[in-house]
């Protein structure tokens, strides 16, 4: 029995070892994204951002393609600036535009927080593979950031997916950020 609980304990204390180097090496990875942006894509970016709600929109009913376009394009431009603040580990405070900041936990749970446009909307994020990946979801639609930085720090890219069920297909576009 002896031997049982300092298995245990041994257990314990090597699963603590072993996490803690992960959690540290989540903070120096978010730390790295830790500042202000403003959007440096231009023209280019704004015309692909076109396209891209262009290639959708064109498959939807002759009769109501041009409201939608319409509305899409009003809705859909590049946020002029982003703003990321670690609060604490697994913790982000982000400022995308005119919305936030908005506390996020990165441990990939549902939180309800009122979205860009005032709707009720459910919010998530996680760190994935060097990203941080948000995902906003409310009765108008989907929307999913994910935000990687260039290998030198000085870029964000925002790489953005939004699906609605009255779409034939997403809407993908990627938008450049320059640290100011």
């Amino acid at each position: 029995m002896k031997n049982v609980g300092g298995a245990v304990v041994l257990a314990t204390v090597l699963g603590f070892v072993v996490a803690l180097p992960c959690a540290r090496a989540e903070l120096d990875v978010l730390s790295l994204f830790e500042g202000r942006y403003a959007f440096a894509g231009g023209e280019r970016e704004n015309s692909r951002l076109e396209l891209a709600i262009d290639n959708v929109v064109d498959r939807l009913n002759f009769f109501i393609r041009d409201i939608a376009r319409g509305e899409i394009r009003r809705s859909l431009t590049p946020e002029p600036r982003i703003r990321l603040e670690v609060v604490e580990p697994g913790r982000v405070r982000v400022s995308l535009g005119s919305w936030g900041p908005i506390d996020v936990p990165l441990d990939n749970r549902v939180r309800r927080v009122t979205g860009p446009d005032g709707s009720e909307t459910r919010l998530r994020g996680t760190l994935s593979g060097g990203r941080i990946v948000l995902v906003q979801e409310s009765s108008r639609g989907r929307r999913e950031n994910w935000l990687t930085l260039s290998p030198d720090g000085r870029w964000l890219f925002l790489q953005v997916r939004i699906g609605a069920d009255q779409l034939p297909d997403d809407i993908r576009y990627t938008l450049s950020y320059r640290r100011r």
